[in-house]
């Protein structure tokens, strides 16, 4: 290993840098109590990686927003609050030589009492997934993707 991959392997470490993270779903919309299934596509951007595993964050925010009133003088209020948050294990570890792409397939269920997303004038329910690769240092991930969970 030359002295230029010990400085890509270390900002990779730094960074996240070591794989490309994507994930996909199904159904579009999901709803409480129902299975997910998605599909992550990982690939090293560089040398080998060992992982210890493959999960999905799963997190829902309620967002209020009310404007400024001019009129009576009130301030505006943002407010956020986690309702939902849960780590679920896609696959045990697994490595990937170099440059390698693996697509990995599995499912999650949401809570059955879970919220479903919303949007209103004032406040607003949004889930998101996040696909992540655990390494040593930083993990790479898919960032958090939204996705709508319906009422039935």
């Amino acid at each position: 290993m030359g002295f230029f991959d010990k400085i890509k392997a270390a900002a990779n470490f730094v960074t996240g840098g070591a794989a490309k993270v994507s994930v996909e779903w199904n159904p579009v919309v999901a709803f409480p109590g129902e299975p997910v299934r998605v599909r992550v596509t990982v690939t090293s951007t560089g040398p080998a990686i060992s992982a210890g595993g493959l999960f999905i964050d799963v997190q829902a925010n309620e967002v209020l927003n009310l404007p400024a009133n001019s009129q009576n003088g009130n301030q505006q209020i943002s407010h956020t609050k986690q309702t939902f948050s849960q780590t679920f294990q896609l696959t045990p570890p697994f490595q990937l030589a170099p440059n390698q792409t693996q697509q990995f397939e599995g499912q999650f269920v949401l809570p059955p009492g879970g919220q479903p997303t919303y949007d209103g004038p004032f406040a607003d329910h949004d889930w998101g997934m996040c696909a992540r690769v655990e390494m040593k240092g930083n993990d790479p991930d898919s960032g958090f993707q939204k996705f709508v969970v319906g009422k039935k």
